[in-house]
């Protein structure tokens, strides 16, 4: 059975917390750009159709932006803004929030699902290949209710996203993936796969459902109050899933990824492929299709080969 419960661009990285202790707030727009205060901007509406109009609050704490730096004593503003989309968060079952955390990693990490995607795109900030964390955007798509699908047992969970780039998409099969999670014991497993047209490769991870999230609501306190070590599961979704899928669209889309060889400049490399020897020319050709293209026409591999 479906279930709509639930539900970058330019270019900035996700910020990092200081550790001092201080705890600074002010009052934003939700249009704010992380490390550019001069971009505040007076010209865009600030609501968007299809947003909802609950009464949401203002006040970002700047030394918890990302969900990762979620505490007992606060949470982000967007994991705030997609908890409300449910009629009574605190009954969520663990598996389901587990979930929920997995997809606003996703949004942190320069996706969005693919209906608001197709919705939005317009009003979406492009991000390019060298970073994958807009805030606005963040703050935008979190308004959103998150449109997954579920079975009537609450245990699997799917949801299509569209990987956000500033890159010219000629199909959108470039740019998508699945989001599957199913659980199983005492484990959530999730799957990130690429289009079937792709023939490309997914991945997966298995997360322990109580590492992260307490399977027993806390009387009177924030469902956030649920959650502990989101730095870690954050870090694990990144590497294991977001990262390698979203490095992949790009590598689709021949866009440089960076930092990389396939980011250089052509002129460069003949200086450093003439430090290589033959058969070490031979295993660099045999990495991707684009070092395969600079190794045999350089000047270097040409004199080898001569």
């Amino acid at each position: 059975m479906s279930k709509n419960t639930s539900p970058v661009l330019s270019s900035e990285e996700p910020p990092t917390v200081s550790d001092d202790s201080t705890i600074t707030t002010t009052t934003i727009r939700e249009d704010f750009v992380l490390a550019a205060p001069d971009k505040f901007k007076d010209d865009e509406p600030a609501e968007e159709s299809n947003v909802s109009n609950q009464d949401l609050p203002q006040i970002m704490n700047l030394n918890c932006l990302l969900l990762a730096d979620t505490t007992l004593e606060c949470a982000p503003l967007h994991l705030q803004h997609v908890l409300r989309h449910f009629e009574n968060a605190s009954r969520i079952a663990p598996g389901e929030l587990l979930f929920v955390l997995t997809y606003i990693i996703a949004l942190e990490s320069g996706f969005v699902a693919q209906k608001h995607y197709e919705e939005m795109g317009s009003r979406l900030h492009w991000i390019s290949s060298t970073t994958s964390y807009h805030s606005k955007n963040v703050l935008r798509l979190s308004r959103l209710a998150p449109n997954y699908e579920s079975n009537e047992e609450q245990t699997r969970f799917y949801l299509k996203l569209s990987s956000i780039t500033d890159m010219n998409v000629t199909s959108t099969d470039q740019i998508s993936a699945l989001l599957a999670a199913f659980v199983t014991g005492d484990f959530l497993i999730v799957t990130l796969s690429p289009a079937t047209s792709t023939t490309a490769k997914g991945y997966s991870v298995a997360l322990s459902i109580g590492r992260f999230v307490l399977s027993m609501s806390i009387k009177n306190k924030p469902i956030y109050q649920r959650l502990k070590k989101l730095d870690e599961l954050t870090n694990l979704l990144r590497e294991q899933l977001f990262v390698p899928m979203r490095n992949q669209h790009l590598y689709w889309l021949s866009a440089p990824i960076y930092p990389s060889l396939d980011a250089m400049p052509p002129e460069l490399y003949d200086n450093i492929l003439q430090y290589l020897s033959f058969n070490q020319l031979k295993i660099l050709v045999n990495v991707n299709k684009s070092l395969y293209n600079s190794t045999i026409n350089s000047k270097h591999m040409i004199k080898m080969r001569a």
